[in-house]
């Protein structure tokens, strides 16, 4: 373990030292510290009292962070996670995703902006909201559909293009 090591350097310890203030044989330190023993936890439990840490302190630091490693392969197009990427994060996503995941993803944006316009609307069952808030959100998800498109397999219809475009007006004139 090579943080009781690094623990124990810090503290000006030699692994004679530290085994005479944890009563642990100096020898099984030695292999503790090189990685070819792996210690009981009542072993840990003494070497952390003589160090002055806790066990947890003698645990590998660089985990991976599991957020990061979910946006850094997004094989998967998962709608929350995309929307927090950043853009270059997004298109490579996009760019290793099957044609099945982007339709997915993109009918996850679809369902997003027809919930929105259901809160711009007032429809019965959603609460009142900040127009201001809600044209944001719709620029947002417009924008993260935009950039689908050169990944999608299926043209958009007519109806989506005339959709699309008259989203974007409005946003655009609800930025300005």
């Amino acid at each position: 373990m090579e943080e009781v090591r690094r623990i124990r350097k810090e503290r000006g310890l030699t692994q004679d030292q530290l085994a005479e203030l944890a009563d642990v044989d100096q020898a099984n330190l030695s292999l503790i510290e090189t990685g070819r023993r792996k210690p009981t936890l009542d072993t840990l439990e003494k070497l952390a009292d003589a160090l002055d840490v806790e066990v947890a302190d003698f645990l590998p630091r660089a985990q991976p962070d599991l957020f990061s490693a979910v946006q850094e392969r997004l094989t998967q197009l998962d709608f929350a996670a995309m929307s927090r990427a950043t853009p270059a994060k997004r298109r490579r996503a996009l760019r290793e995703a099957t044609d099945d995941e982007v339709s997915e993803y993109r009918r996850s944006i679809d369902r997003s902006l027809n919930n929105l316009k259901k809160w711009k609307t007032g429809e019965e069952g959603y609460i009142e909201q900040d127009q201001e808030t809600l044209a944001k959100q719709e620029a947002f998800l417009l924008a993260l559909r935009a950039e689908t498109d050169p990944f999608d397999v299926r043209p958009p219809s007519k109806e989506q293009q005339a959709e699309s475009s008259s989203h974007s007006r409005v946003a655009t004139e609800g930025a300005a």
